[in-house]
C-alpha cells in the first residue's frame, strides 16, 4: 500500500493535482447549479402566488 501514494504526488508524476482541480470543479457546478435552481424556485413560487392569471398557469405548467 505504501508503494502507491507517489500517485497522489504533484506534477507530473502524481495525480494530486488533477484531483484538486477536479474536486474544484465540483465545487464551481455545485455551487453554480445551486443558485441557478434557487431562481428557478423563487421564479416558481412567485409565479403561483401572482395575481397574474398567465403567471399562474406558467407557474402550474413549470411545476406540474
Amino acid at each position: 500500500m505504501d508503494a502507491y501514494w507517489h500517485l497522489l504526488a504533484w506534477g507530473g508524476e502524481g495525480w494530486g493535482d488533477e484531483f484538486a482541480w477536479g474536486l474544484l470543479m465540483t465545487l464551481q457546478v455545485s455551487l453554480v447549479s445551486y443558485a441557478v435552481s434557487v431562481v428557478f424556485g423563487f421564479l416558481g413560487a412567485a409565479g403561483k402566488l401572482s395575481n397574474n392569471r398567465y403567471l399562474r398557469i406558467l407557474a402550474d405548467l413549470y411545476t406540474t
